[in-house]
């Protein structure tokens, strides 16, 4: 094996599938962009039992039968079945034939209309993530049938009543993840980054002074 090729677990693992699946090292190189004898040679590393020169998996059905069923927007794997063998030597097989294979986008949205494959969505869908992410630094929350609200103004119009129009709800700390009531203000957007809002910051600024000087009566509050 030459330096050009350099393959990980992963990828010997791979090759092992391939070729127990009836792919030659031959068509294995060229998924791997290598050579037969190189892939031969990792798998020989790997212990790999080889077959019989030119023996391969059969089906019960001819190339021409697999054509017709997958223009019939049948599945590779459901050819598979049909043909009692696997679905690479269904796939290498129509590759041979020259036949347009779907890409993974257009078997899927086929699978889906066809009825083989269904939409997961919400708490079924692999990604869910309990129904919140962030989102320019603030919290987004679900509310069913894919529609998503910021957590602070549902917290706020929650605690405090429906926000007007021309309303924003401001983080008193600064900290947009933190959505506790005590921590919202809600003020107009022209107000929202003036003075109005420095004396609000000042305003909570005391009100934690004051928290503070129930705890060291002695001290004077940074």
């Amino acid at each position: 094996m030459g330096r050009k090729h350099k393959y990980n677990q992963s990828d010997i693992k791979k090759m092992i599938g391939l070729y127990n699946s009836g792919l030659s090292t031959k068509n294995i190189a060229k998924t791997f962009h290598s050579s037969g004898a190189t892939i031969w040679a990792y798998l020989h590393l790997a212990g790999v039992k080889f077959r019989p020169k030119g023996k391969m998996s059969t089906s019960t059905i001819s190339t021409k039968e697999m054509i017709k069923l997958y223009n019939n927007n049948h599945s590779l794997t459901h050819i598979a079945e049909l043909a009692n063998t696997n679905q690479s030597t269904v796939r290498l097989r129509l590759i041979q034939a020259k036949t347009k294979l779907r890409n993974q986008s257009c078997a899927i949205k086929l699978a889906i209309q066809i009825g083989r494959k269904s939409i997961k969505k919400g708490v079924n869908h692999p990604c869910w993530k309990g129904g919140r992410y962030i989102k320019d630094g603030y919290v987004k929350i679900s509310i069913g049938k894919g529609k998503y609200v910021a957590e602070h103004r549902m917290v706020w119009e929650k605690n405090r009543g429906k926000l007007l129009k021309n309303q924003v709800v401001h983080h008193l700390n600064g900290i947009k993840t933190d959505n506790r009531i005590e921590n919202l203000f809600a003020t107009t957007r022209p107000l929202h980054h003036t003075t109005k809002t420095l004396e609000i910051y000042e305003k909570q600024i005391r009100y934690l002074e004051n928290e503070l000087n129930k705890f060291t009566p002695n001290k004077r509050a940074i």
